[in-house]
């Protein structure tokens, strides 16, 4: 449900997460961040980031791209729904062959 709000909720990245977790897949590191804004709601902060490397011949430094994505906290359950449902499709289809990484 939207929440009208929402532009007043603060800036998110001065925030201190209560939590956070990265997870490594390959050339890029997502960061889950749960924070609290200054209004108290909870916010999950997702960043991708990817590090570019020009390559051994050129002279520009390697760069960073980042993204993030905010899941307030009246989506959250819907957000952790939908993941998953779409990660239960998928390993249900035999579509995921790939093993987790503690396995």
């Amino acid at each position: 449900m939207y929440n009208e709000n929402r532009e007043n909720r603060g800036s998110h990245s001065t925030q201190v997460p209560l939590v956070s977790k990265s997870v490594k897949a390959g050339s890029r590191l997502y960061y889950l961040d749960l924070k609290k804004c200054s209004t108290g709601d909870l916010l999950l902060n997702i960043t991708e980031s990817r590090k570019f490397n020009p390559g051994p011949d050129s002279q520009e430094a390697p760069t960073v791209e980042r993204h993030k994505v905010f899941v307030y906290q009246e989506d959250l359950f819907n957000f952790r729904d939908a993941l998953n449902e779409i990660i239960a499709y998928a390993e249900g289809r035999g579509l995921m062959n790939t093993k987790r990484p503690e396995e």
